[in-house]
């Protein structure tokens, strides 16, 4: 019978980890590259230029996997899971959020910002974009800007932070994630694949219809890249012909991008499918285990903080190099993108540390307290560890709930 896909030590996990890193360090270094202005037609400004897109296509499979472990090892309801992923995320998004308005609106009043930049072929942002509107910050606030289209609101899907719009569309995946998980999950792991080829093949229409008024950030243009990702999550690690299995499903994604000239999806789901065949292998934690390996599973760590702070970080340095460094293109280059990729990187450390963790921390035991009351004093398997032995014991002796025993959880 199928099974998560765990190895001794969970090598696998951490080398998905790694992937994050690297995922996330190649976003920055496409940013810095593209808001640079160097020409999309030379070696090796063209690599990033070019290929920004696919990491984030291959996040949105990282996340499916690494969703349905989480909801299949630690099963709770709904809105616990949504409390948990609230906190582990808000407190760093706010950070960038609040950079990003900023930025935004000072740009907005300093029209020669930008032909200052322009003289130096520096590409900051688009100046229409303007001072955020009050609907801009409300639906980056509660993850609905990549559901509305950019004919009814101008740059709402990036403005402020701009690698944000992923962010949207991974919390319309959290939303449906539980209802995934019993829908797609459960029979897969039975025995019963239908529901889950069913979904993907559902997930390969925007591959052949185009309809405009589907935001670029809907998850519906990613189903089939979050469900590669729950399908990989539960796949059986012991039999090769399984694994061909899912090669095959992964191969028909890419035909049905290439079939739509998407040549990013065909690259992102081959890095994917290179990544989850590698994680098979029994040496995988032994380069892990290495100092490279340690350094790129620390930048994974990292990866979120990194990859949504970077860009307001960038416009930040903009204008502080407008204003401070003289107006020559080399001398501007020199100082800004090292700049920018240390400031990133230093600032996710930051979050990581002072806002992810705590964040997470706490969101989790949110999430087991309110697991432990509508559980009446019972804390389904895979959250004990999150609350102490004394609260779980104080918990149990909560009388009034009847029936003699715990409840259900609905996961």
């Amino acid at each position: 019978m199928p099974r998560i896909v765990r190895t001794k030590g969970d090598d696998r996990t951490r080398l998905l980890d790694v992937l994050r890193g690297l995922l996330a360090t190649w976003v920055v270094l496409h940013h810095v590259v593209l808001i640079g202005g160097f020409s999309p037609d030379i070696y090796p400004w063209r690599v990033f230029i070019h290929h920004g897109q696919e990491p984030v296509l291959v996040f949105f499979a990282l996340s499916g996997f690494a969703i349905s472990r989480s909801l299949w090892t630690r099963p709770q309801r709904w809105l616990s899971f949504l409390i948990a992923r609230f906190w582990r995320i808000y407190p760093v998004y706010l950070v960038a959020m609040a950079i990003g308005i900023a930025v935004t609106v000072y740009g907005a009043r300093q029209p020669a910002l930008f032909t200052d930049l322009g003289a130096l072929q520096i590409l900051p942002w688009q100046a229409d974009e303007g001072i955020p509107r009050t609907a801009h910050i409300l639906l980056h606030l509660g993850q609905l800007h990549g559901l509305v289209p950019s004919q009814w609101l101008p740059h709402v899907d990036t403005s402020i932070v701009a690698p944000g719009w992923s962010l949207s569309t991974e919390f319309q995946f959290y939303a449906l994630a539980p209802l995934l998980s019993v829908v797609l999950l459960r029979p897969w792991v039975n025995g019963n694949r239908l529901p889950a080829l069913a979904l993907l093949i559902v997930g390969l229409w925007p591959y052949f219809h185009s309809n405009s008024w589907i935001a670029p950030a809907n998850i519906l243009r990613y189903l089939d890249l979050f469900i590669l990702g729950m399908i990989g999550a539960v796949m059986h690690d012991g039999l090769r012909r399984d694994r061909f299995g899912y090669s095959l499903l992964v191969f028909m994604v890419a035909v049905a991008g290439w079939h739509s000239r998407q040549i990013i999806v065909v690259t992102a789901v081959g890095v994917w499918l290179a990544s989850w065949w590698c994680a098979t292998l029994p040496t995988v934690n032994e380069w892990i285990d290495t100092r490279f390996g340690q350094l790129w599973l620390f930048v994974g760590a990292l990866s979120f903080p990194l990859y949504i702070l970077h860009y307001p970080v960038a416009r930040l340095l903009l204008i502080a190099g407008a204003a401070v460094l003289p107006a020559d293109r080399a001398i501007f280059l020199t100082a800004w993108m090292p700049a920018t990729v240390v400031v990133s990187f230093a600032g996710a450390a930051a979050l990581h540390r002072y806002a992810e963790l705590p964040g997470t921390r706490y969101g989790k035991q949110l999430a087991a307290r309110r697991e432990r009351r509508v559980n009446c004093g019972h804390i389904p398997k895979g959250l004990a560890d999150i609350v102490p032995a004394k609260q779980q014991g104080a918990s149990a002796a909560v009388g009034g709930c009847g029936g003699g025993g715990p409840k259900r959880h609905l996961l």
